[in-house]
């Protein structure tokens, strides 16, 4: 750590103003104002839609070159894409970082390329950042601080982040946005929104993605810079790490008194960087890995948390972190992984959740086909398309990534869930199903965490570890429904709420195939219960006129006989006769067989 700067080279008594105070005499801290973003100008926007263009166009007739001599390929377009966004500015790398998102969209060379693209630019104007941190603290800085470090430790497109220490001793990051950021994302998001509309306008095959994904851009450009949102989503999820008691997991400590809407101040976190946890292991240094083996720190152990909260993000937090960086995290004494930054954060609705966990969870069992149910339910509406052909498609696909995972002898890539994500969003592209953006940022997500948590642990067992994931949710929910209940009764409740909860499970299994899978095909349900009666009804009818015609017949022959045909006789005579008893047999046989193969059909409709 670099020594920080004394504060009074930096803030004299003159430029210091009090602090705001309340009608009681207390000092008010800052409040969080509110998120506005400036109207782009008309001229700015036209000037960055040409530069799109003109990397478009470039990017089109490298491609074609290539295509010339033959050395076309999806890899070489996407690290010429990269490169060509590298050019473009941090403001496009950032928008291009953000677009990288969406797997449904962008082959997996392009996402992975631009999820690459280096986050790094200039420093803020130091005299600018230490005016927004007087205003965010409302008062003369030295009041605050005893020492700032004028060189920040990271700056991007978004911000500035400075070393610090306060008055009473503790160490402190100050994140700074950059005044020019909301300017330059606000015209940014115009730009690409108006190329979004000229493709759908042209007839694009995939409209239905783009106005899906345009409808979705402004989220995600404009989270990045609401640092309101971001200090409350960090404080958040570090309260619920604690009251969970995830000794493996938390986020730095917000100082809401100290922060503003454009200045973060949040504790500063000593210990190892993720990324250099990361290389140790890959490089197998063995210096490296002793010194971390004394402060507590095993990279399988890591890669094993990591996974873990992956998962309580997706299914037991309020939010995931949809980028976790391994710049971003930082590895303390012991092994506890601390986000200092959580970046964009996703959330997922209650019957999301479930739909994914219960997916997930068949699939641990090799259940593919009751976890395709599943997934069909998180993409429906589907637009008129054949579902048959494309559940099948989607068996296939998760198939092979599920032979992937449970072979121990594939390299570590391949043994990751990226297969199974990338199977749905692989073949809603080309089905042209639009994946809501939830979905295609909680996937993302997965992919990040689950290449981070395997380089970390090259042995990881996906599947498995999952299993051992739920165990451990369950007994965080039996705890905390024990200690519910005996705050209420005062009565030892822990082994009858472990029985309850294991009660509940089971069924809850039982009733996903009333819950879940029917509703896709209430369609074809419906048809073919319409097509048996109909049998039904045709069989009887064709039983009747046999019967009808034994009756004329019994009738013609007494009326030959004795000339007074009597009719009662007659169909007395048919209901009894044999023939009438076999025809019903062989109509019966007849009509099951139809039914049971029509019931047997795929509709490829439903």
């Amino acid at each position: 750590m670099r020594t920080p700067t004394q504060l009074t080279l930096l803030a004299s008594p003159r430029t210091a103003r009090p602090a705001a105070k309340d009608r009681v005499g207390r000092v008010r801290p800052a409040r969080y104002g509110a998120f506005r973003v400036p109207p782009p100008a008309l001229v700015p926007v036209l000037v960055r839609v040409g530069r799109w263009l003109s990397a478009l166009a470039r990017l089109s007739l490298a491609a074609n070159w290539d295509a010339m001599w033959g050395r076309d390929t999806p890899a070489r377009r996407a690290r010429r894409a990269r490169r060509i966004v590298e050019s473009m500015g941090p403001v496009a790398i950032r928008t291009a970082q953000q677009i990288s998102m969406r797997l449904d969209l962008l082959p997996l060379e392009y996402a992975a390329e631009l999820s690459r693209l280096p986050g790094t630019a200039p420093p803020v104007d130091f005299a600018y950042a230490v005016g927004r941190i007087r205003s965010a603290t409302g008062g003369a800085l030295v009041e605050v601080f005893e020492a700032l470090d004028p060189k920040p430790i990271l700056s991007d497109a978004i911000s500035s982040v400075y070393q610090a220490i306060l008055r009473d001793g503790t160490k402190v990051a100050v994140k700074v946005r950059r005044p020019e950021a909301l300017r330059q994302i606000g015209v940014e998001h115009a730009a690409v929104d108006l190329l979004l509309r000229v493709l759908g306008f042209l007839g694009d095959a995939r409209g239905a993605l783009f106005r899906s994904f345009r409808a979705e851009l402004a989220p995600l450009l404009f989270e990045t810079v609401n640092f309101t949102r971001a200090a409350r989503v960090q404080r958040i999820f570090r309260r619920d790490a604690k009251k969970q008691r995830l000794r493996y997991l938390s986020a730095a400590k917000i100082f809401p008194r100290l922060s503003s809407e454009d200045v973060i101040v949040s504790e500063f976190i000593s210990g190892v960087w993720l990324d250099e946890v990361v290389d140790a292991g890959e490089s197998g240094d063995a210096a490296a890995l002793s010194e971390l083996r004394a402060m507590g720190i095993e990279p399988a152990r890591c890669g094993r948390r990591l996974m873990h909260a992956c998962w309580w993000g997706f299914f037991e937090s309020m939010f995931f972190s949809e980028l976790p960086g391994a710049s971003q995290i930082v590895v303390e004494p012991g092994g506890r992984l601390t986000f200092i930054n959580l970046g964009n954060t996703g959330s997922l609705g209650q019957r999301h959740r479930r739909l994914i966990e219960r997916a997930l969870e068949r699939i641990s069992r090799h259940d593919v086909e009751g976890a395709v149910d599943l997934i069909l339910q998180l993409l429906m509406p589907t637009p008129p398309i054949d579902l048959y052909d494309f559940t099948k498609a989607l068996e296939r696909r998760i198939w092979d990534g599920l032979f992937s995972l449970e072979n121990p002898g594939r390299p570590w890539w391949e043994r990751t869930g990226t297969a199974l994500w990338l199977a749905i969003l692989r073949t809603a592209r080309e089905h042209g199903v639009p994946v809501r953006i939830e979905l295609s940022r909680m996937m993302q997500s997965a992919c990040l965490y689950d290449h981070l948590a395997a380089r970390l642990w090259p042995r990881v067992r996906l599947l498995r570890e999952f299993r051992r994931y739920r165990d451990q949710q369950h007994r965080r929910e039996a705890r905390a429904t024990a200690r519910d209940l005996d705050k209420r009764g005062g009565v030892d409740v822990r082994a009858l709420t472990a029985q309850a909860l294991k009660v509940a499970r089971q069924m809850s299994l039982q009733l996903e195939a009333v819950i879940d899978n029917p509703p896709v095909r209430f369609g074809a349900v419906i048809q073919k219960a319409a097509y048996a009666a109909s049998e039904l009804l045709r069989m009887l009818l064709t039983w009747a006129a046999v019967g009808a015609f034994l009756g004329a017949v019994h009738l013609g022959l007494a009326w030959r006989a004795s000339g007074r045909p009597d009719v009662v006789a007659a169909a007395r005579w048919a209901l009894g006769h044999a023939a009438f008893y076999a025809a019903g047999l062989i109509l019966g046989v007849l009509t099951i067989r139809r039914v049971l193969f029509r019931l047997g059909d795929v509709d490829p409709r439903s």
